[in-house]
């Protein structure tokens, strides 16, 4: 086991260097791509909602496959030793599996500047915390659609999975304390259960330090279907979107933060936009792009 930890911290260090700060993203042996997408059916959504999808390779049992990743640095002015911390967001499964699937929970560990470990284990709740102190979260608490779930025996919370309900949104809360490290690696893993083969939703992300409030995937844009107003068409060509006819228009990133929007026109130009991929908006029609 010990193994294993290390092996996922050096894929921790590779997305810290990697990655932007507050940006979720896919990590991990399967290279799992996270995209933008609704949800249709009984469980619909308000727009576009964060998917990461579970293929083959991630379902083999190796906990670190898929990996759905931030590392919170500086995110707000509450994120200091001792504020609190809150993270928030609903979650659903999509796939195969009649018996239920998983989402297992860790927190990263930090090298300082000679690249040396300063933290040895993966441990929220460290059973001693003058021999083992927590650089990231302490007294970390989790609950699962209302439900508090009751902490680990004395060796910590080393990774906690959390149980899902199947065909119905998850709602997950996670409190702690905001330890030294400076930066908070929230890390959710996918791929540890033979069972999480498929697809999972996220949306209305909410992450408190203190009193300052992240958000992310938040569910809350129109909704009208296409076939409502099947004349409206929208399309992207050489860095601009177009509709047939006049609309308002919102472009969201791969996060789902509104990143740009303009009222009743027929075009908008997004060459501005970083690259990336976004879902735009226009009116009832619905189109997404790469940049």
């Amino acid at each position: 086991m010990k193994k294993i930890y290390l092996l996922s911290a050096v894929a921790c260090m590779f997305a810290l260097n990697a990655k932007a700060d507050n940006v979720w993203y896919t990590d991990g042996g399967a290279k799992v791509d996270l995209a933008m997408e609704q949800v249709s059916g009984t469980l619909a959504t308000n727009g576009p909602v964060a998917k990461v999808v579970v293929s083959n390779a991630g379902a083999a049992g190796d906990p670190w496959a898929v990996q759905f990743c931030n590392i919170f640095k500086e995110a707000a002015k509450g994120q200091q030793e001792g504020k609190a911390f809150k993270m928030t967001f609903e979650v659903l499964y999509e796939g195969a599996s009649t018996e239920g699937v998983n989402l297992t929970f860790l927190t990263g560990k930090q090298h300082n500047e000679k690249g040396e470990e300063m933290h040895a284990n993966w441990q929220w709740n460290a059973p001693d915390a003058e021999k083992d102190p927590n650089l990231e979260l302490n007294n970390v608490t989790f609950a699962v659609n209302g439900t508090a779930l009751e902490g680990d025996p004395a060796a910590g919370v080393l990774n906690k999975a959390l149980a899902l309900e199947l065909g119905k949104w998850n709602t997950i809360e996670i409190n702690g304390t905001i330890g030294a490290a400076g930066m908070i690696c929230i890390q959710m893993n996918l791929g540890g259960n033979a069972a999480n083969e498929g697809a999972f939703y996220f949306k209305n992300m909410e992450v408190t330090f203190n009193k300052d409030v992240v958000k992310f995937f938040e569910d809350k844009a129109d909704n009208t279907a296409v076939t409502d107003a099947a004349a409206l068409k929208a399309y992207v060509a050489n860095d601009v979107i177009y509709a047939s006819e006049a609309a308002d228009v919102v472009v969201y990133n791969v996060n789902g933060v509104a990143v740009k929007s303009a009222k009743n026109v027929t075009s908008l130009n997004v060459a501005d936009l970083k690259a990336g991929l976004y879902i735009a908006k226009f009116g009832n029609a619905t189109v997404k792009f790469v940049k």
